[in-house]
């Protein structure tokens, strides 16, 4: 029996870092309820240690080595593995036993990202799609947030906010519907 779960399922957890892109999808895979899902995002962010921070800092600066200017993309790293860190963080802390055991309601969409994020050519780190996939998931499908917390920082277009109950994000418009965002199952409204 999976640890923190009441059911006799066993979900797949990966080991951290995970060898394979095959080892984050079997992981992900295996999930079948919200409870799972927090209990696989739990494990993940129970293995962030400063090592593992280490890593996944240098493998965002790697992925992001083609976004012009630099100061930009320095920016832009900088604001995105703050909001990384907060959402690891949030699932640190939660209790999987606090969490329906029902269905996830939009998690084949969510997989079928997962698998667009990784056959992309110029993405290698199945570390850093471990990571940014759970704390998607643990957003959208757990927490009911946009995929980056509110405050989040794009500069040039502005922050993820919160208005009179709804989320606004001001690069949802752009990024939605490209192969590998997980902008098309965030809440987030254009904005």
């Amino acid at each position: 029996m999976a640890s923190g779960s009441n059911t006799s399922r066993r979900i797949r957890l990966p080991s951290v870092p995970p060898s394979s892109f095959e080892e984050v999808f079997e992981a992900f895979e295996s999930v079948e309820t919200k409870r799972d899902l927090v209990e696989l995002c739990r494990h993940v962010a129970r293995r962030a240690d400063p090592t593992v921070l280490a890593l996944l800092r240098r493998e965002a600066w790697k992925q992001a080595r083609f976004v012009h200017p630099k100061e930009y993309r320095d920016e832009i790293l900088r604001s995105l593995f703050e909001s990384l860190v907060r959402r690891i963080n949030e699932m640190r802390e939660t209790d999987p036993r606090d969490v329906p055991d029902e269905p996830v309601e939009g998690y084949e969409e969510f997989l079928e990202i997962v698998h667009e994020y990784a056959e992309d050519p110029d993405y290698d780190s199945p570390l850093l799609l471990l990571y940014e996939a759970s704390a998607a998931a643990f957003a959208v499908f757990h927490l009911e947030e946009p995929v980056h917390p509110p405050g989040t920082r794009f500069p040039g277009v502005g922050r993820v906010r919160e208005v009179d109950g709804k989320y606004l994000c001001p690069i949802k418009e752009r990024r939605e519907g490209q192969p590998g965002s997980f902008c098309t199952v965030c809440p987030a409204e254009p904005g």
